[in-house]
């Protein structure tokens, strides 16, 4: 799907603008992180609110419905987890190697 050398350009990139732009980076991240929260939850509630109702309702919508929200749900644990984790690796980074791949890759 991807080269590795345009893989490894980009993520060589996106880490080098997620060093230099920490605040930005993370608050986005933060914000990715809730938004997929409230509307993961909105869609789960939506499903069990919906399998519950008296009738028949269809029960491919159903399991779209909850299986759309259980993957949003998923994403804002992996954003949340990834603000969280951010101060820690970022310790263990080399910061003067990535920008110095950043200038290789650009040549």
């Amino acid at each position: 799907m991807f080269s590795n050398a345009n893989y490894r350009a980009k993520m060589v990139r996106a880490l080098a603008q997620a060093l230099d732009g920490e605040a930005a980076h993370l608050r986005k991240y933060y914000w990715l992180g809730k938004g997929a929260a409230f509307s993961g939850g909105i869609l789960v509630g939506i499903a069990l609110f919906a399998s519950f109702q008296g009738g028949r309702p269809s029960v491919v919508w159903l399991v779209a419905a909850g299986t759309l929200g259980g993957l949003l749900i998923g994403l804002s644990i992996y954003f949340n987890s990834s603000v969280k984790q951010w101060p820690v690796l970022k310790r263990f980074i080399n910061v003067q190697a990535v920008q110095e791949a950043v200038r290789q890759d650009e040549l």
